[in-house]
């Protein structure tokens, strides 16, 4: 049996070898501090992707990212940092990769946690209301806030769920292979920057939909993609062939910015390439906007929330996958 690996990367070493000199990138993390790092270390974190399996970890998920979605792409970048367009031959390559680098990140593993943290405490109120004989649409707003914080409370003194990690890596599998789906239509191109400028953050791939508040999801509807591959060369995707052009010196200050919002601790770029002056890596990684709480009667005519059960998968290693990772197709 080989070894098993420990130390999973969270952005993968091939995107990473892009901004490298030497071997070593330049990283400047949250914390304040900035440092030379090897590839072979950035980006790492033991055990993100493995799951405890019959008491031992299992590095299922950590194979197929490798086997399945990084191997391919990196054949491709190369060519892609050489300037050259990708054929449409490999744009389900691209699709694959880009969903993964959305979903695989501590900022989408910490996202997961926020969104459970916002809304347990007023699924957990409708759950009890009915029991206590309580009608929530005819309660006044002071009241329903009252009970939602204390359900909230009630939530956060609970114990973690033992399985929570398997949680998450079924949400990660589940929700890239949903949006893989989604950019197999996209358009895909690499365009040069003005020069050596692109930073490349822990979450690697950013998108940018025209809104300016609130939050749509890791790829809101009609989103355009991002992921620098090198200090002058960025693969964008986007939803049609008919998307705005991008001058070379806006392309980089939007890629930047993105990234440096995104980006849970660490940003790195190629040690020769200077921090642009106008960027600030606040202490606080990003976090999502306290959602707006409101209950309605359900129309008489809708399909009831639960039971839900979950899209199909037409893969057969994911749905491989998603099995080894016990997850329940029908959610009561």
């Amino acid at each position: 049996m080989p070894p098993r690996r420990k130390r999973h990367h969270t952005v993968t070493r091939a995107l990473l070898e892009g901004f490298a000199y030497g071997g070593q990138v330049l990283v400047r993390s949250r914390d304040g501090k900035e440092f030379n790092l090897a590839t072979g270390s950035a980006t790492v974190a033991n055990d993100f992707y493995s799951f405890l399996n019959e008491g031992e970890h299992d590095d299922a998920v950590e194979d197929w990212l490798s086997k399945d979605v990084e191997h391919a792409f990196a054949s491709l970048l190369p060519n892609l940092r050489a300037g050259v367009q990708p054929p449409k031959q490999e744009h389900r390559v691209i699709a694959r990769f880009l969903a993964t680098a959305l979903l695989r990140t501590k900022t989408a593993r910490s996202y997961m946690r926020q969104i459970d943290d916002h809304v347990a405490g007023s699924v957990l109120l409708q759950m009890v209301a009915p029991r206590l004989g309580l009608d929530l649409r005819s309660m006044s707003h002071t009241k329903i806030a009252e009970l939602e914080q204390f359900c909230d409370e009630v939530w956060a003194e609970l114990p973690s769920k033992p399985d929570i990690v398997l949680t998450d890596l079924r949400v990660m599998v589940h929700q890239s292979h949903r949006i893989e789906g989604v950019l197999n239509s996209y358009v895909w191109s690499v365009l040069q920057g003005p020069g050596p400028f692109f930073l490349i953050g822990d979450t690697p791939a950013v998108v940018v939909d025209g809104h300016q508040t609130g939050w749509r999801g890791l790829l809101p509807e009609g989103a355009t993609i991002f992921l620098p591959i090198s200090p002058s060369k960025v693969l964008i995707g986007e939803p049609h062939s008919f998307g705005r052009p991008f001058a070379g010196d806006e392309l980089v200050a939007t890629v930047n910015a993105l990234t440096v919002r995104d980006a849970f601790r660490d940003v790195l770029r190629h040690p020769e390439t200077v921090w642009p002056a106008e960027l600030h890596l606040g202490p606080a990684p990003p976090s999502l906007p306290i959602p707006t709480r409101t209950y309605s009667r359900s129309p008489l005519s809708g399909q009831p929330t639960f039971p839900y059960t979950y899209p199909g998968v037409n893969d057969a290693k994911v749905a491989a996958l998603l099995e080894k990772l016990r997850m329940n197709h029908i959610v009561e």
